[in-house]
């Protein structure tokens, strides 16, 4: 067994048991889902309890060691555990490789945002979602809070529902996630979907408030 796998089994030992809510909607792959992050008990939990296997998108610090220990530290160590220095730089430190180790193990694909290597995000991306695998996506925008549930979402991913469609002649559902840590809930929305005869900027519009209202709403318990 792969040490990861062994993790992953650890992991779904100590984690709170979540349970999965489908709405009645059909899973039709490859898409790509959006979730609210929830800190790291968002990642966690949809690892560990979505039906389907899902390919990440992760920020590129997360995928190199060195640049990995600093994120962790800033981002997870220091804001959630609440370590003080050095400890925080030391565990970060400890937890590195196995981070980065762990994403190549899900093939985590590295986001380069602000970057002219974004490209390279957007390219691994549509190959995979022609080799039939769904993505996973945490659209929501740091220190942008749309309500009391979510932040406003980016959702510059809508870039390769346009493509696959107007390259590849595939329809490409976008569906909306919530993950619900009160109340132990992950729960499926209905999907979007980019319509290649209409324009970009019309198209970004409303998909960004469908799959906004969808999570909100999942989240309010509607």
């Amino acid at each position: 067994m792969s040490p990861y796998r062994a993790i992953y089994h650890i992991v779904k030992l100590l984690f709170p048991r979540m349970r999965f809510e489908r709405n009645g909607v059909e899973i039709v792959e490859p898409a790509i889902f959006v979730a609210n992050h929830e800190n790291a008990f968002g990642p966690i939990a949809l690892f560990l309890y979505f039906p389907v296997k899902l390919y990440p998108w992760v920020m590129h610090d997360l995928t190199d060691r060195q640049k990995c220990a600093r994120y962790l530290e800033k981002e997870f160590v220091s804001k959630e555990l609440r370590l003080p220095g050095p400890f925080s730089t030391w565990l970060s430190v400890l937890m590195a490789d196995l981070c980065v180790g762990l994403f190549r193990y899900m093939e985590a694909i590295p986001v380069y945002r602000r970057s002219r290597r974004i490209m390279e995000t957007i390219s691994r991306s549509i190959v995979m979602l022609e080799e039939g695998k769904s993505l996973l996506i945490f659209p929501e925008i740091p220190d942008a809070a749309l309500t009391r549930y979510i932040n406003r979402f980016n959702i510059g991913f809508i870039e390769l529902a346009k493509e696959m469609g107007k390259e590849e002649h595939k329809t490409i559902r976008i569906y909306p996630v919530s993950v619900d840590r009160a109340r132990r809930r992950i729960a499926l929305g209905r999907p979007s979907a980019y319509d290649v005869d209409k324009s970009y900027d019309e198209e970004k519009r409303r998909i960004e408030a469908e799959l906004e209202a969808e999570v909100e709403a999942m989240l309010e318990g509607k």
